[in-house]
């Protein structure tokens, strides 16, 4: 039987082929970096829930984003700086 956290990282690696979604970056940050999803998290300091919650986020708007990056933050549980650093980070598609 599938736990909750199974069931949204389900839907947050389906949602890689969204480009409003951040799941895209996630995926692109692992495919780069050689990481599973998993261990992408370890290295955010996230654990894989709030890893797959933050994947089903909407991208900050650019004119909009310190205070979308807050809004996501305070959301998912991860301190605004890591995961403004995180998204501005370039990533091969």
């Amino acid at each position: 039987m599938k736990t909750s956290i199974d069931l949204v990282m389900q839907l947050a690696q389906r949602a890689v082929a969204d480009p409003a979604l951040i799941a895209g970056q996630i995926d692109a940050s692992a495919r780069q970096e050689r990481l599973a999803w998993e261990e992408l998290a370890v290295r955010l300091g996230l654990s894989l829930d709030q890893l797959a919650r933050l994947a089903l986020c909407r991208r900050p708007r650019p004119a909009q984003f310190t205070q979308d990056v807050e809004k996501i933050a305070d959301a998912v549980g991860v301190a605004p700086q890591i995961l403004a650093r995180f998204l501005q980070q370039p990533v091969a598609a």
